[in-house]
């Protein structure tokens, strides 16, 4: 199965892909900072399969690499928004926005 796999370098871009490609977006996080990753929105062209943390080191307090696996479902063109915040603050508290646009073909 193929697979495109994005970082924050990569905010701004558009993919292509294919109905039944995934997408990999890996960005750096620090939970303990009580910032982390959310997608906002969603649509059934791109869905979200799966969404975890890999600590950077076995030390605590330390970051890592939170990592978001979505599915390309069904031809569309989707704009991906990612926001690194305090869900508890609310939009206020956003300090970092990912976006991408992934085009998605027929296969």
């Amino acid at each position: 199965m193929t697979e495109t796999i994005l970082t924050r370098a990569d905010s701004g871009s558009t993919v292509d892909l294919r109905v039944g490609e995934r997408l990999l977006i890996r960005l750096e996080e620090s939970p303990t900072t009580g910032f982390a990753w959310t997608r906002e929105g969603g649509n059934d062209a791109l869905v979200e399969q799966d969404s975890d943390f890999a600590p950077a080191s076995a030390g605590l307090g330390g970051g890592g690499l939170r990592s978001f696996l979505f599915m390309a479902e069904k031809a569309g063109v989707v704009q991906l928004r990612l926001r690194l915040w305090r869900a508890w603050e609310g939009d206020s508290s956003v300090i970092e926005v990912f976006t991408a646009t992934a085009r998605i073909h027929a296969k």
